[in-house]
């Protein structure tokens, strides 16, 4: 089964699933977006392997179960100076069973962060907040060593899942 986000701006942000060969469309759920900054057409999300999906939609973290029902926002963010402003890529699901996930807007220097929270929306903390610059991070994953790895502006790093031990692996050229 694939499932997916699509709405244009302004409008309701629809969640779908379909058969791999573009049968069986089904709406499993829509809502309206928030007028608070929330407009933005990008949504994405992940199968937490406990009958949820956890996704984003601009300023929104949400859960819901994969039926379509009890949809929750686990996160709304505010943006900078002190919180991830554009959380538009899906959040990550890691060993320890906390969601980490990244933005291109927020933090102290506006630039981007990475942070965490638990599956019921709690415990929200930001790991990596630079002050100076610009992370900018596109991707982020666990290794098998658990620890985030994250592609950012600069290039490849390493963090452990506390924000520590930063650690540049490969440097993109300019």
């Amino acid at each position: 089964t694939l499932c997916g986000i699509s709405g244009p701006m302004n409008a309701p942000l629809h969640i779908f699933r379909m058969s791999p060969d573009g049968s069986n469309l089904k709406l499993i759920f829509n809502v309206a977006r928030s007028t608070g900054g929330d407009q933005h057409p990008i949504g994405r999300f992940i199968d937490g392997g406990d009958g949820y999906y956890y996704g984003t939609a601009g300023q929104t973290l949400f859960k819901l179960k994969k039926d379509g029902t009890d949809y929750s926002v686990l996160r709304t963010f505010d943006g900078a100076p002190t919180y991830a402003a554009m959380a538009d890529y899906a959040p990550i699901l890691a060993s320890d069973g906390k969601l980490y996930g990244i933005d291109n807007g927020g933090g102290q220097a506006r630039g981007g962060t990475i942070f965490t929270l638990a599956r019921d929306g709690s415990g929200y903390k930001l790991l990596v907040d630079p002050d100076a610059g610009q992370l900018l991070p596109t991707a982020l994953v666990e290794g098998t060593d658990g620890k985030l790895y994250a592609f950012v502006q600069a290039g490849l790093v390493r963090y452990n899942k506390d924000g520590m031990d930063w650690l540049m692996l490969h440097e993109f050229g300019h």
